[in-house]
């Protein structure tokens, strides 16, 4: 390993601080950096094009709030 690999995963481990030891965490966290790597392969839709296939993104925010409320307080 280089110095500037070793340097980087020192960094990495350092950021997810005890996160690191959650397996779903290190994975979102490295198909985030696959997706850096291609951003091309993830897609991408305007608020437009959302918003004419499905309800408009405040009406879905809010039924997200809703739900998110009604977990919480139960």
């Amino acid at each position: 390993m280089t110095a500037v690999q070793t340097v980087a995963s020192q960094r990495f481990i350092s950021a997810m601080g005890s996160l690191v030891e959650n397996q779903s965490a290190v994975d979102q966290v490295l198909s985030y950096i696959e997706w850096m790597k291609h951003p091309s392969n993830f897609p991408m839709i305007t608020m437009e094009k959302l918003e004419e296939h499905g309800m408009p993104l405040n009406v879905a925010m809010d039924k997200l709030r809703d739900k998110a409320r009604k977990y919480y307080q139960a």
